[in-house]
């Protein structure tokens, strides 16, 4: 019985398997609508496919840290987005809190 399911399952994939391709699928085809430049190949599925137990030639690079930003550069960029879209900067903080913006 057993072996017969693994035929039915070859010719007629279903689970989790099917689930993955039908998203993959689908991936391909938004980013094929909405994503691929003129001129580029276009997506496939299995490019969408999820690959457990594969390794990539960087995971044994650790990833970067990110710089840890200061309030005063956290509230420069609140205060270009802000400007960036046409917003009027009033600085209302207490004398204390403000620093170089």
């Amino acid at each position: 019985m057993w072996m017969e399911w693994r035929v039915v399952g070859a010719v007629y994939p279903f689970g989790d398997w099917r689930a993955d391709y039908r998203t993959a699928a689908q991936s391909a085809l938004m980013a094929n609508l909405w994503g691929r430049k003129k001129g580029n190949a276009p997506f496939r599925p299995d490019q969408f496919m999820p690959r457990f137990g594969e390794t990539r030639s960087d995971a044994s690079k650790p990833a970067p840290s990110p710089k840890t930003k200061t309030p005063d550069e956290l509230f420069a960029i609140i205060v270009g987005i802000n400007a960036d879209l046409g917003g009027d900067f009033v600085d209302n903080r207490p004398p204390e809190m403000r620093g170089a913006v």
